[in-house]
C-alpha cells in the first residue's frame, strides 16, 4: 500500500468539527476575501476547471502557484510565508521539508502512478505489449540502443524521484524497503546508473515534459498515468498516434496528491481551506477527478472510469490492482537523491551564455553574481540539490556584442568552480547585445556524439534585445542545419525581448524562464532541464 505520511487521528476530528461549526459567510479573512494561495505541483495545472468552479459556486479565490516539488520543500524547510496551503504531487516532499510540522489537516485527495508510455510500434518490437514489464527489461532496451526516454529531474519533480526510487527498489529486490546500506551496493550503483543512461531529454515539471513530448518527436516518456492519458487524447485529436503505457510490474510508484493547511493562526483561511479539500474529496469531485485521469484519493469511493478517457486500446489499466513499492524513510530518500545528483544521474553538459552587455551594470550584475554563487559554491547547490556530478562540464561564456570571457568546470572541481564565480565578480558590463550569436557559439562547444553520453543544453541569460550580430532568421537557418537536439533555455530578466526569447524556445524544443523577480530561482529551476 502507499504509505502516507498523516498526522494524528485528533488533527482530522478536530478539522471535521471546525469545518461543520464553519460557515462559508464567516469564512472571510482578516483581508476581507474569501482567498487562499495554494502552493502546488505542476501536475495540478490542469486542474484549473475544478478550482473555478470552486471558486464561481463558494465565493472564493482559491488559487495554485505551481512549482516543483524540490521548491515545495525547500519552502517547508525554510519556514517560508506567503502561502495558506501546499499540495505536492507526493507525501514525500512534505516529509523531507516540514520540519516545523507546519503543515496540518493533510489528506490525499487522488492517486496516480507513475508509468512508462513508450511509441506503440516500438512497445511491440520490444516484445512489451499483452505482457507485464519489469524494470530488467527497461534495462535490457536501453543498454541495446533501442530505448532512449525522456523524464524529469529526479532532485527537481516528483515523477522522476518516484521513478529513480522505482529502479533503484527493482533492482534491489525484495519487498522491504530501501536502507542506506543498499545505496552503497556498488553492483546496484552501476545498474541503476546503466538504466538512466537511457535519459534523452530531461525536464524540472512533469507538465512542461508533456508539451515538449507533444511538440516534437521521441519515443518514450516516464511520467504520472494522468499526464499520459492527458498526451495521449492530445496525440489523438491531432491525428497522431497514442503511447503505449507500460506499468513497471517491481518498480511501481503512487502519488498521493497530499493537500495540507500552513497553521498561520487565521481561522478564516483555515475554515475556508477546509472547506475546499473537503469539496475535492466529495464524491462527485472524485468521479470529476477520474474524469482527468486521476484515481480516488478516498478510501472506498466508486471509482466508474470513463472509456473515453481511460481507453484500455492504449494499454492503461484502469482496474489493475496497483501494487506500488513501499516508500523508504526521509533519511534514505535524501541520501538517494544525492547520490542521483552526485553519481547515477547520466552526466550533462551545460553552457552558461551570460550577458554582460553595458545594460546589466549595477545591481543587475551584482544580482547575477549572486545567482551563480548558488550554483558554483559547493554548500548551495548542495542545499538545493544542484551539485555537478563527477562526469559533468560545465562551460561559462559571458558576452556582449562579442564573447568577453569563457570558462569551463568539469566534474566536482571545488577549486575550478570557484574561479569561475571569483571570475564573474571581476568581470565588468559593456558593450551592445548579440544574443543569437551568442547562442550559436555557445551550441559550438558540444563535440560530436555528445549526446550519447551527456545531457546537453544551453542556459541564456540577458536582459535586452539583441541588436546585434545574427537575426533571428539567420540563427533558425543556423539550427536546422545544425541537426542537434540541443534545446537553448533562455532566462529573461530586466528588459529583455519576450519575443526573441520565445522564438529561440520555439527553434530549439526549449521554454523561457521569468528571472525579472528572483534571478535565483530561475537558475535553480533551468538546472533541472539539463
Amino acid at each position: 500500500m502507499n504509505r502516507v505520511r498523516s498526522r494524528p487521528a485528533f488533527a482530522y476530528l478536530f478539522g471535521a468539527l471546525a469545518l461543520l461549526l464553519a460557515s462559508c459567510n464567516e469564512s472571510v479573512s482578516r483581508s476581507g476575501t474569501r482567498s487562499l494561495q495554494i502552493l502546488s505541483g505542476s501536475e495540478n495545472e490542469s486542474l484549473q476547471p475544478l478550482l473555478d468552479e470552486f471558486n464561481s459556486t463558494h465565493g472564493a479565490q482559491v488559487k495554485l502557484v505551481s512549482r516543483g516539488s524540490v521548491e515545495i520543500m525547500r519552502f517547508l524547510q525554510d519556514d517560508s510565508t506567503g502561502y495558506d496551503a501546499v499540495w505536492p504531487a507526493n507525501s514525500i516532499w512534505i516529509s523531507l521539508g516540514d520540519r516545523s510540522n507546519r503543515v496540518k489537516f493533510l489528506q490525499p485527495v487522488a492517486i496516480t502512478p507513475v508509468v512508462l508510455g513508450v511509441r506503440d510500434s516500438l512497445a511491440r518490437s520490444l516484445g512489451w505489449v499483452g505482457r507485464e514489464l519489469k524494470t530488467a527489461q527497461i534495462a535490457q532496451a536501453v543498454r541495446t540502443g533501442k530505448l532512449r526516454f525522456a523524464m524529469t529531474s529526479a532532485t527537481q519533480s516528483n515523477s522522476g524521484a518516484a521513478a529513480f526510487l522505482g529502479f533503484l527498489q527493482a533492482f534491489k529486490g525484495g519487498d522491504d524497503p530501501l536502507q542506506v546500506a543498499d545505496l552503497e551496493n556498488k553492483q546496484l550503483r552501476e545498474q541503476v546508473r546503466e538504466i538512466l543512461k537511457g535519459v534523452n531529454r530531461t525536464s524540472g515539471s512533469s507538465g512542461w515534459l508533456k508539451d515538449l513530448f507533444l511538440a516534437s518527436q521521441y519515443d518514450a516518456m516516464v511520467n504520472y498515468e494522468s499526464v499520459l492519458l492527458e498526451t495521449n487524447r492530445a496525440l489523438v485529436a491531432t491525428g497522431r498516434k497514442p503511447l503505449r503505457i507500460l506499468y513497471p510490474e517491481d518498480g511501481l510508484s503512487l502519488s498521493d496528491s497530499p493537500l495540507g493547511f500552513l497553521a498561520s493562526g487565521d481561522s478564516a483561511k483555515q475554515n475556508l481551506f477546509l472547506e475546499f479539500q473537503a469539496w475535492m474529496r466529495s464524491a462527485p469531485v472524485q468521479a470529476k477527478l477520474s474524469a482527468s485521469g486521476r484515481r480516488p484519493g478516498v478510501a472506498g469511493a466508486v471509482f466508474s472510469p470513463d472509456p473515453a478517457v481511460w481507453d484500455t486500446s492504449w494499454g492503461v489499466q484502469p482496474g489493475r490492482i496497483l501494487s506500488p513499492f513501499p516508500f523508504p524513510s526521509s533519511e534514505v530518500i535524501r541520501q538517494a537523491l544525492d547520490l542521483y545528483q552526485t553519481e547515477l544521474r547520466k552526466p550533462s553538459h551545460t553552457v552558461f551564455c551570460l550577458d554582460f552587455s553595458g545594460s546589466m551594470g549595477g545591481d543587475r550584475i551584482q544580482e547575477l553574481r549572486r545567482a551563480m554563487r548558488i550554483l558554483l559554491t559547493p554548500t548551495e547547490a548542495r542545499r538545493n540539490l544542484l551539485q555537478p556530478a563527477s562526469e559533468d562540464t560545465l562551460d561559462f561564456l559571458a558576452f556582449s556584442n562579442r564573447i568577453l570571457w569563457k570558462g569551463r568546470a568539469v566534474g566536482r572541481d571545488t577549486a575550478a568552480l570557484l574561479a569561475i564565480a571569483d571570475s564573474l565578480d571581476r568581470l565588468e558590463p559593456t558593450g551592445g547585445t548579440a544574443i543569437h550569436s551568442a547562442a550559436q557559439q555557445a551550441l559550438h562547444l558540444f563535440g560530436a556524439g555528445g549526446a550519447q553520453t551527456h545531457v546537453q543544453a544551453v542556459v541564456l541569460l540577458t536582459d535586452g534585445m539583441s541588436n546585434e550580430g545574427l537575426g533571428a532568421p539567420e540563427f533558425q537557418s543556423f539550427y536546422q542545419e545544425f541537426h542537434r537536439d540541443i534545446p537553448v533555455f533562455s532566462i529573461r530578466f530586466g528588459e529583455a525581448s519576450q519575443s526573441q526569447l520565445d522564438d529561440i524556445a520555439a527553434t530549439t524544443s526549449s521554454r523561457v524562464f521569468d528571472g525579472t523577480k528572483d534571478l535565483a530561482r530561475s537558475f535553480r529551476q533551468v538546472r533541472g532541464y539539463n
